[in-house]
């Protein structure tokens, strides 16, 4: 409100420039920060300081995600590999290999018992949100225009689309609920996909493993810009999607009812 600086982060350790920041889902004060030489580093903004740092990365981290527990970090980096860290333990717990190139977007999915919906719309089970656990699924999408669902419990890419018909994907949006995505590339092109969720609950409980899909392609959506997509946010709680590109606007989407 007074447009005064709150707080500045310096490591004095650090010369790398910042590229890429995401905060905790369950700690507001908690921030992930992704620097060009590859390292992360975990910043306490309350106290501005560096809590832990994380060194895995060859080049350049592209993204960061916490799970919904806070207790994982996935990041993706410019060198292809996707790490996950526990930050309990302040260890690198695994790295997922199959992107061609550079990450461009990261999503832990949170499953819980089909058709069961908690505040804001979430999918929730009192027993069976997966994300929490060591296992659960991760969304990934690369330069490569490839999406990726990953199996977290048997470390494996379970499903690979290409996303984009024109080139790069650079950018992945999921729902709240869990329930689709959608992937953007060159041109202004928008991918919708819808995830089966309860296909995927049953799944990670190890009663349905038929090789059966939980990525749909839904059909294309075209921006009025025709740039690259940067960064697609869905609104938490309403039928509400921000999308914007390299050029200076963001576009408001509203996904329509069943009755519309």
């Amino acid at each position: 409100k007074k447009g005064e600086l709150l707080s500045r982060w310096k490591d004095s350790n650090c010369r790398s420039q910042v590229t890429a920041i995401a905060q905790s889902t369950t700690d507001n004060e908690i921030f992930a920060v992704g620097y060009e030489d590859g390292s992360i580093r975990i910043w306490d903004s309350k106290i501005a300081t560096v809590i832990v740092s994380f060194n895995g990365h060859r080049s350049a981290i592209t993204g960061l995600a916490f799970d919904t527990s806070g207790v994982r970090l996935a990041s993706g980096s410019k060198d292809t590999d996707i790490i996950l860290w526990d930050l309990v333990a302040e260890v690198g717990l695994f790295k997922l290999r199959g992107h061609k190139d550079q990450i461009t977007g990261l999503q832990f999915l949170r499953i819980g018992a089909p058709g069961s919906s908690g505040k804001d719309g979430e999918i929730v089970a009192g027993d069976q949100d997966n994300s929490s656990l060591p296992g659960g699924h991760l969304l990934t999408t690369g330069k490569d225009a490839l999406i990726k669902l990953w199996d977290l419990t048997s470390q494996h890419c379970i499903e690979t689309h290409v996303a984009q018909t024109n080139g790069e994907c650079w950018s992945l949006g999921v729902s709240p609920d869990c329930s689709g995505c959608i992937t953007a590339g060159n041109d202004g092109e928008l991918t919708v996909w819808s995830i089966d969720i309860a296909g995927l609950s049953r799944f990670s409980n190890k009663s349905d493993d038929n090789g059966s899909q939980y990525l749909h392609n839904r059909g294309v959506l075209h921006r009025t810009g025709r740039d690259r997509t940067l960064e697609i946010k869905f609104h938490p709680r309403q039928d509400y999607i921000a999308v914007h590109g390299s050029e200076k606007n963001v576009e408001l989407w509203r996904i329509r009812s069943e009755d519309e």
